[in-house]
């Protein structure tokens, strides 16, 4: 069974947080009708979607580095592909979430598809769950999420209920925040 890009995200941030409910939220949130996430061309990234999916699942040391591995093999081919990054940082996440790696990979993310709403979500819960909450850039590329799901994308707000459920005292206060300043009756639902 090939699993599409955004089911291997919500397997991914269900490994690194241990929700089961997750891939269930997601499902609600994005109808298989949406498709994978193939920004990169060809088999490659294929490959290290499926690879990193299998990685993530297992929380095998040695899978997770060969995954690595792979990913960064496919972005040197395809360095624009913002579910790649993502799918690199969730990796790196799952080894050592205190590591800067894992917000330099979310901040290409970011960058590399700052529009695409199909990766708003888990970016949202790793900024908020790691220690990439405490950079300034993140924090700003984070909102910038959280705006667009609050007035754009309110169907996928659960994602942020997710991740206010999943953070520490700094993820909860950035995420109170931020969506304080984007819409002052919504931070007061997140408790």
């Amino acid at each position: 069974m090939r699993l599409t890009g955004f089911r291997i995200l919500l397997l991914a941030a269900a490994g690194l947080l241990g929700l089961a409910g997750l891939v269930n939220l997601g499902e609600r949130i994005f109808p298989s009708s949406f498709g994978g996430l193939s920004s990169a061309p060809g088999a490659i990234s294929s490959y290290a979607e499926e690879i990193s999916s299998n990685a993530i699942r297992s929380r095998n040391i040695e899978e997770n580095n060969r995954a690595q591995a792979v990913i960064e093999h496919a972005l040197r081919r395809s360095p624009y592909a913002g579910n790649l990054w993502l799918s690199l940082a969730l990796l790196r996440a799952q080894l050592n979430n205190a590591t800067p790696l894992v917000g330099s990979a979310l901040k290409l993310s970011y960058l590399t598809a700052p529009n695409d709403f199909r990766l708003m979500v888990a970016r949202t819960i790793l900024t908020a769950t790691t220690i990439a909450v405490k950079d300034p850039d993140l924090q700003e590329l984070a909102k910038g999420d959280i705006r667009v799901i609050l007035t754009r994308r309110q169907d996928l707000s659960a994602g942020i209920r997710a991740a206010f459920e999943q953070s520490n005292s700094d993820g909860r206060a950035f995420l109170k925040q931020a969506t304080s300043t984007i819409d002052p009756s919504w931070s007061v639902q997140l408790h």
